[in-house]
C-alpha cells in the first residue's frame, strides 16, 4: 500500500489555461504566483471567476442593459454556493438564477436569455476546473503506473467542499476521468470525498486501500 499527499492546490505549471480573469486574481491575491492550481478549482475562487466574467461581458456587450450593476464591480461578492445554486438551476426560465442576480447583483429585470447566459458562464468555468482537476489526478496515477495491464485498484480523496456538495463539478469531474482513461480503467479507481486536511485524508485512504484489498 503506497499513500501518497499531493497538495494539489500548490502547483504551478506554465501550460496551465490561465485566462486574463485568472491572471487577475493572482495579481491582487494575498499570495500571488502562489496556490495557481487552487485558484481553478477552489470554492474561494470560482464564483469570483464568474463574477469577472460576467463584468466583462457588461462592459463589453451591454448583457445587463445599458448600465453596469454597481455590486457587480465587488470582488468576491459572489459566493461558489451562489454560483453553484445559479448553476444548477434546471427550472425552464432559469427562476434561480434571475432570484440571485436580484440578490447579489441587484439586477431585478433579467431576461430567460440572459440568465441563460449566466449559467453557461458558470458552467464553462466549473467544467474547466473540474477537467484540470481530474486530469491532474489520472497523471499522477499514470506516472505510478496504476493504469494498465496490472489494474490496481486506486483510492483517490478529495478534500474541500467542491466536490461532496457541487453536482456539477462532481459529475464532470468522474466525466473526464472516464474520458482519459477509458470505463474499464476507471471502474478501478475510487474517488471519495473528505474534510479535515491531507492528515485526515491519509487515515481515510489507509482504511479504503485495506478494504479493498482484503
Amino acid at each position: 500500500m503506497q499513500i501518497i499527499g499531493v497538495e494539489l492546490g500548490s502547483f504551478s505549471y506554465s501550460r496551465l489555461p490561465i485566462t486574463e480573469f485568472d491572471a487577475d486574481i493572482q495579481a491582487e491575491s494575498s499570495n500571488p504566483s502562489d496556490q495557481i492550481f487552487e485558484k481553478f478549482v477552489s470554492a474561494t475562487y470560482l464564483g469570483e471567476i464568474v463574477r469577472r466574467v460576467l463584468l466583462k461581458m457588461a462592459k463589453e456587450t451591454a448583457l445587463f442593459g445599458d448600465y453596469i450593476p454597481p455590486k457587480l464591480k465587488i470582488p468576491y461578492v459572489l459566493s461558489s454556493p451562489d454560483m453553484a445554486a445559479m448553476h444548477q438551476d434546471s427550472s425552464d426560465d432559469r427562476d434561480v438564477v434571475g432570484e440571485k442576480l436580484k440578490e447579489i447583483f441587484e439586477i431585478a429585470d433579467s431576461t430567460p436569455i440572459v440568465r441563460e447566459i449566466v449559467a453557461d458562464a458558470c458552467d464553462i468555468i466549473v467544467e474547466r476546473g473540474a477537467r484540470i482537476a481530474a486530469a491532474s489526478m489520472v497523471g499522477i496515477l499514470q506516472k505510478q503506473g496504476r493504469f494498465g495491464s496490472n489494474k490496481q485498484a486506486s483510492v483517490v480523496t478529495v478534500d474541500g467542499g467542491v466536490y461532496q456538495h457541487y453536482r456539477l463539478f462532481r459529475n464532470y469531474l468522474n466525466s473526464c476521468v472516464n474520458e482519459i482513461q477509458g470505463s474499464e480503467c476507471s471502474d478501478n479507481l475510487h474517488i471519495q470525498s473528505t474534510n479535515g486536511g491531507s492528515g485526515i485524508g491519509a487515515v481515510f485512504l489507509a482504511a479504503a486501500a485495506c478494504r479493498l484489498s482484503s
